[in-house]
């Protein structure tokens, strides 16, 4: 309450350390580090969270998280020339969101697929999405993305030119055709 941040964490901390499992110290611990953008203090705040109550709304927000740290790795090691090799964390980030969201088939799905290289199920998940919801543009992107991680750059672009003519209106292609041509991830 006294914005004291800093003297707030150490005490979550110590409370943490004297009783691994308090679930309140853990929650709060969570909550303040999101809100400082500390992210490995989240982190592990967010795992005992997720290891005490499964069912929390942290971990759910804790999963998009983790695949938007893999993602942005991703775009980083993508899009940089000339820097050392690292090994990215990105897709063991990604596999422990699958694990946090469990089976099923969402954008979270989708998009933690392709931070792991599953390009197979990445693209069928991201099929079954745009049946469920041909009109969502952010569906045919994501599409796009899996596409281009699996290196079928033809269809990747066709996927965006769907997205952007949902986007402004112009829709002139059949969604039929589009899924004609993705017959082959099946």
């Amino acid at each position: 309450r006294g914005e004291n941040f800093t003297e707030a964490k150490s005490c979550y901390y110590k409370a943490l350390e004297a009783q691994p499992d308090y679930l309140k110290a853990a929650s709060k611990l969570s909550d303040l580090s999101k809100q400082l953008s500390d992210v490995e203090a989240y982190l592990f705040a967010t795992r005992i969270v997720a290891n005490i109550d499964s069912t929390d709304a942290r971990v759910a927000e804790m999963a998009e998280v983790l695949i938007e740290i893999a993602e942005g790795e991703a775009n980083v090691l993508n899009s940089t020339q000339g820097l050392p090799q690292t090994l990215p964390v990105g897709p063991e980030l990604a596999q422990e969101a699958l694990g946090l969201i469990g089976d099923g088939s969402s954008t979270l799905h989708a998009r933690a697929y392709t931070a792991i290289s599953d390009h197979h199920k990445s693209v069928t998940t991201w099929k079954a999405l745009i049946q469920n919801d041909e009109e969502n543009p952010a569906n045919w992107r994501g599409l796009a993305r899996a596409l281009e991680e699996a290196g079928d750059i033809t269809t990747a672009q066709k996927c965006h030119a769907k997205a952007n003519k949902i986007e402004n209106g112009t829709i002139r292609m059949l969604t039929k055709d589009y899924l004609h041509l993705l017959s082959k991830y099946k």
